[in-house]
């Protein structure tokens, strides 16, 4: 009865060791794609992630300059058009 208790519980540290060895596999590969492969040169998602927050923060800083450089073209355009009717307003009673 004992000896049939012992069976039973090393075949279960039998299978209990195949799902931890299978766990490892697992948790190595996820390891690989996370991290550079120097014998490949392929870039890990670490790099790759930080290599994208890069370009996002200088898209983001291009997009604010555009804003900017919109807001002056408006600010001039009124002003020349504003200029431009206020020249009218003061000419047009002379022309008549």
């Amino acid at each position: 009865m004992e000896n049939n208790r012992i069976d039973q519980l090393e075949n279960k540290m039998d299978s209990l060791e195949g799902k931890i060895d299978s766990l490892k596999g697992d948790i190595d590969k996820i390891l690989f794609y996370m991290n550079n492969d120097p014998a490949t040169s392929r870039k890990g998602f670490i790099q790759e992630i930080e290599e994208l927050k890069k370009v996002i923060s200088e898209l983001l800083v291009r997009e604010q300059v555009y804003k900017a450089k919109a807001t002056v073209w408006g600010i001039v355009g009124g002003i020349v058009v504003t200029g431009i009717f206020k020249l009218i307003a003061i000419a047009l009673p002379f022309i008549r």
